[in-house]
């Protein structure tokens, strides 16, 4: 992390300047917040690897929506924010799958007449 001596950019002005498409920004946002929103993730979802590839997918969506960014006046709370969104879409994602296994294991596969039946079971 940082600390406020190596910090070029001012906290208000960070977005601002990666709206703008400045990757230096983009790299000090980065360093400064992944390892925050990395444990704000893995606190939510309790997963090492799935609170990583949470982190990966915030900073990701950060770049290719950039130009939105010009509005934002508090990083922090912006990125704490999606974090938790996304922790919270990764939560109900795993919900899903969870109910999908245990159907599964209720109707094993000798239920189904054929397999247009399974796959309309799944999609429903």
């Amino acid at each position: 992390m940082l600390d406020n001596d190596s910090q070029r950019y001012p906290e208000k002005k960070l977005f601002a300047a990666i709206s703008q498409g400045d990757e230096a920004a983009f790299t000090e946002l980065f360093r400064r917040y992944d390892k925050r929103c990395y444990f704000f993730a893995l606190k939510m979802i309790r997963d090492p690897v799935l609170a990583e590839e949470l982190t990966q997918e915030i900073f990701i969506k950060i770049w290719e929506n950039r130009e939105a960014l010009h509005t934002v006046n508090n990083p922090e709370a912006y990125l704490l924010t999606t974090a938790a969104n996304h922790a919270l879409n990764q939560i109900k994602k795993n919900l899903s799958e969870q109910r999908m296994l245990k159907l599964l294991a209720v109707y094993p596969r000798e239920n189904f007449t054929n397999d247009t039946d399974q796959l309309l079971f799944l999609h429903d």
